[in-house]
């Protein structure tokens, strides 16, 4: 994971994808009493029998962080 022209960026183009879409989706909720707290995992598969990778792009009052 890299931020790459004020971005934050996957080297994977499908994993980057994931990534942005869980941004996206997450950004695009209104704050309020019921949806204070979410989270969603953006899994990368690294192939070649190597272990998975999650990561989790988290909302919680209203900030976003990816973690």
């Amino acid at each position: 994971m890299e931020i790459r022209a004020g971005r934050l960026r996957i080297r994977d183009h499908a994993a980057d994808l994931k990534l942005t879409e869980a941004i996206t989706e997450l950004a695009g909720i209104q704050y309020s009493f019921m949806n204070w707290r979410r989270a969603l995992p953006v899994v990368i598969d690294a192939g070649y029998d190597l272990p998975r990778t999650v990561w989790w792009v988290a909302l919680e009052y209203g900030t976003l962080m990816v973690t």
